[in-house]
């Protein structure tokens, strides 16, 4: 039996996993499409698989942050991280990169709403176009003028608390969705 496997490992060609690396061949918009359908956190652990990919998820135009519940089980990842995830992200981010989609959704309090404004006001001041914010329903109310910027087209709010007044002209353009 011996011989047998011997005699099948030489038959095949021997290929060296390391001499050809696909994923680093993909063009930054394709890689940057894959990464858009997973967490930030996935996105910035991804930077293992290659050279090229260190870096990548720092120029990606979609960031998404959660869902983060107290424990989740399947995910191992406890909401009182949330903090250091995004202040990492945000900080390593290269900020000259266009950012055009942002979702954050935390259901309990593992991010202060002190960072929660600062995710906010990254957002807004690198021109986001698609904002997405889900939060507990203790946070306080945010005034509408958080939310004024001339880039914003879309802003849906789950379980927020608006404090609006009169938005005025610089108010979101296109749409605001409440769920």
């Amino acid at each position: 039996m011996g011989s047998r496997a011997k005699k099948k490992a030489t038959t095949f060609p021997q290929q060296h996993l390391g001499d050809e690396d696909r994923l680093s061949r993909l063009p930054d918009e394709l890689i940057h499409k894959i990464l858009s359908f997973v967490d930030a956190k996935q996105a910035v652990e991804t930077s293992i698989l290659s050279r090229r990919w260190q870096l990548i998820w720092t120029t990606l135009p979609f960031l998404s942050f959660g869902p983060y519940q107290s424990y989740d089980p399947y995910n191992n990842f406890e909401a009182k991280n949330v903090g250091k995830l995004i202040r990492h992200v945000l900080s390593k981010r290269n900020h000259e990169s266009h950012v055009s989609d942002l979702k954050f959704c935390v259901y309990n309090k593992g991010c202060s709403e002190k960072l929660f404004q600062k995710f906010v006001d990254y957002a807004i001041s690198h021109g986001v176009q698609s904002l997405n914010l889900e939060l507990p329903h203790n946070y306080k109310p945010f005034k509408s003028s958080t939310f004024s910027s001339t880039s914003l087209n879309k802003l849906t709010l789950m379980l927020c608390l608006v404090g609006v007044n009169n938005p005025g002209r610089n108010g979101i353009k296109n749409e605001l969705f409440y769920r």
